[in-house]
């Protein structure tokens, strides 16, 4: 078994901020838990799992749950790296921890609108804002990132 990288919530947030290209899946088996503890963009796991064959395997996906147990993230992390995507990574502590460090729950990414394929942020009247993701973010310098941050730590 292949075992996944794990990301904190505030390197997470790091990362979106600096617009790098992250999915994050939201590992949830009830749509409506998931509806009202989502991270901001994200898509529920089987539309993830759907849209599979369209991604590259450098694409950095964020996975995570509703509670702190993480367990069913990394596991849908872990399948994610056995099918050949190289970044695919955990939320520690899940939507709990996400929230614990004071950052917002409850907007993901309708089932009729596309997955960002970059950091976008989302207003409070539900329509969906892109900015221009680094060029940077289309490399796999993205997991650079992600150990660039665990290092600083």
């Amino acid at each position: 078994m292949i075992r996944a990288k794990r990301i904190g919530a505030i390197e997470l947030k790091k990362m979106l901020d600096g617009r790098h290209d992250v999915l994050l899946v939201g590992v949830f088996g009830d749509e409506s838990a998931y509806r009202t503890m989502s991270i901001t963009d994200s898509i529920l796991q089987k539309e993830f799992e759907s849209r599979m064959p369209t991604l590259k395997n450098d694409q950095t996906v964020v996975f995570y749950c509703g509670g702190s147990d993480d367990s069913d993230a990394a596991q849908a992390a872990e399948k994610a790296l056995e099918k050949g995507f190289l970044n695919a990574t955990v939320l520690t502590g899940g939507v709990e921890d996400w929230k614990k460090a004071g950052l917002a729950v409850g907007q993901p990414v309708s089932p009729a609108t596309p997955a960002p394929e970059h950091s976008g942020t989302v207003d409070t009247s539900g329509e969906e804002r892109h900015e221009a993701p680094a060029e940077a973010a289309k490399t796999s310098e993205g997991s650079e990132e992600l150990e660039e941050v665990k290092k600083e730590q």
